[in-house]
């Protein structure tokens, strides 16, 4: 069955690449369209259940070998002075680093290249405008104007898909969370060879070395309006945010923020979604175009990827298209909702007139324990390398 299937991946992030790579491994065709031809945001955290999500498709240890190994975090208050230091734990194999941090471009290209190597066929500059059901087939008419026929289409392509938009309605929509993230791109301070967190109050501030000559500051703030920045008055906005703390190194940044080139600043506002029902007939939906998870626990490119590998495994069951897909929702949407629900309920708390640290550390805690539960857990599910050798 799996020979004979032809599949249309809508977005080329994190969901979609990967998707691609698991099906190409068990030789299901695939095209994959991709809007935008820029990456979007600097960096991104690696756990290690998405180090474990990646070793399924024989990527772990290409991110770990160009990206930062981070086993601990380590805390300070305001001021800088250490609070102590939060070790992570070990999901993935004893080879690979407990945590890594990767450059998103440098990400998005081990994707691509996996991808692309596989057979999958890309087109970039492309998406959909419209789909429609024939029989047991899906004709799709592309931005282009060209059309084709699959057997199936996977929405990949983020929390305002298109895929979502035309399948499903156009009043599913993310809604904002009450926080957001300033980010900041610049080169690596030597003090920068961990995962440093400062806390003031319910501010807190980062910094993510990303390889020898580069890491990302990001702040989150209490901000449940400001959906978007104007790029030139960046810098200046994050550096009144990093005026209240007097920790030395992040006084640095307000300095370097001042010469900052805009390109390298960004604002995003935390937004989030969670679909019951990702699929429709012959059309399903994965990562963030399904359910899009406020980034406090650092997973949701791990749910991405996870998606990805379970949703190809399913495709390669004998049953209809459309019971696999279903089989593929039941098996993922409770795992994806406890670790939405409290990446949510961190968000709320950090929020509130006065957060309290100790249960923000709790939901922490759980959230950890959540992502350490397996993923390949249904019966006949194997991963790409097993399959593929």
């Amino acid at each position: 069955m799996a020979n004979k299937l032809r599949v249309l991946v809508v977005g080329g992030g994190i969901a979609g690449m990967c998707f691609a790579t698991a099906a190409r491994q068990r030789e299901i065709e695939v095209d994959l369209v991709e809007i935008s031809p820029t990456v979007l945001g600097f960096g991104i955290v690696l756990t290690g259940s998405t180090l474990l999500a990646l070793e399924h498709l024989g990527l772990a240890h290409a991110c770990a070998r160009l990206g930062w190994p981070i086993p601990l975090v380590r805390l300070f208050d305001s001021d800088g002075c250490f609070v102590a230091d939060s070790l992570m734990p070990r999901i993935a194999a004893a080879d690979l680093p407990v945590c890594c941090a990767i450059s998103r471009p440098v990400l998005a290209a081990i994707l691509a290249e996996s991808a692309s190597r596989l057979g999958t066929q890309i087109r970039i500059g492309i998406t959909i405008d419209e789909i429609e059901h024939v029989e047991r087939k899906i004709r799709v008419c592309f931005s282009d104007r060209t059309r084709s026929e699959y057997d199936v289409v996977v929405g990949a392509d983020g929390s305002y898909s298109r895929v979502r938009q035309l399948t499903f309605s156009k009043a599913i929509q993310p809604k904002l969370a009450g926080q957001g993230a300033w980010r900041f791109l610049t080169e690596r301070h030597n003090e920068v060879s961990q995962f440093l967190l400062f806390s003031s109050g319910p501010l807190k501030t980062g910094f993510v070395p990303l390889n020898e000559q580069s890491m990302y500051v990001w702040s989150t703030v209490r901000d449940a309006s400001r959906v978007r920045v104007e790029p030139q008055l960046a810098p200046q906005l994050y550096s009144e945010v990093l005026r209240e703390f007097g920790a030395p190194l992040v006084r640095e940044m307000c300095a370097r923020l001042e010469t900052a080139d805009a390109a390298t600043v960004l604002w995003r506002p935390f937004e989030t979604l969670l679909m019951e029902r990702w699929s429709e007939g012959n059309v399903v939906l994965i990562g963030d175009a399904a359910h899009a998870v406020s980034p406090h626990i650092s997973s949701g490119g791990g749910m991405a990827i996870e998606d990805a590998v379970v949703l190809a495994s399913h495709l390669t069951e004998a049953a209809p298209i459309e019971i696999l897909l279903k089989r593929f929702n039941a098996q993922r949407i409770e795992r994806v909702r406890r670790v939405y629900d409290v990446s949510l309920a961190i968000c709320r708390e950090e929020c509130s007139e006065n957060p309290s640290t100790d249960k923000i550390y709790k939901l922490t805690m759980q959230g950890y324990n959540e992502l350490a539960q397996p993923f390949m857990e249904a019966p006949g599910l194997r991963t790409a390398l097993e399959v593929h050798c």
